[in-house]
């Protein structure tokens, strides 16, 4: 059940974000890294992932004795095509089990379409976002997508941010504050 409602929560209650990080400064900053840390109220996803969520199965109901006990007599009357029929079940299960692996190894070989450039990163974790900026000139800025963040609760909350780069001596924190309603 629970399971149910977090996808749900994903699926209907998420939005996405886009991180702007602008030099309103009159020079160049490098090494630029910014930090939005997330209550735990909230859950972040690349965007990408989010196609991957599936809905959850339902859960299986026990077999029915009736239909139990008609395959244990088929068994016994016929124990070849039974062995044969428990044969194609494992080959097959085994079978789509390979391609999954195969297609998840894919997808992580292939890079991601929100961090294009070699000069920027983005990581996004559970209730955390880390950007990173080699440098930008002064009165520029940097646009980055893909991220998705769930609210799990109602209320007002605050995200902590951390802001540090080569030219600061010490790191610039501030709170943003997030009512969700």
């Amino acid at each position: 059940m629970e399971k149910l409602k977090t996808y749900r929560q994903i699926r209907s209650g998420g939005i996405a974000l886009k991180l702007q990080i602008s030099n309103d400064g009159t020079a160049k900053a490098t090494d630029i890294r910014v930090y939005i840390d997330f209550p735990e109220e909230f859950l972040l996803y690349d965007i990408s992932d989010i196609e991957d969520i599936k809905l959850p199965k339902a859960p299986e109901l026990p077999k029915n004795p009736i239909k139990k006990a008609e395959e244990e007599y088929a068994k016994r009357m016929n124990p070849a095509g039974a062995a044969s029929i428990n044969w194609i079940r494992s080959f097959n299960h085994s079978q789509n089990n390979t391609m999954r692996s195969i297609s998840a190894l894919s997808r992580m070989m292939l890079p991601s379409p929100y961090t294009s450039s070699t000069n920027s990163s983005l990581d996004i974790d559970e209730h955390c976002i880390a950007a990173e900026i080699q440098q930008i000139p002064h009165r520029a800025s940097r646009l980055f997508d893909g991220i998705y963040i769930v609210p799990t609760q109602k209320g007002t909350f605050k995200a902590e941010v951390s802001i540090m780069c080569s030219e600061y001596l010490k790191p610039i924190k501030r709170c943003i504050d997030i009512e969700v309603i």
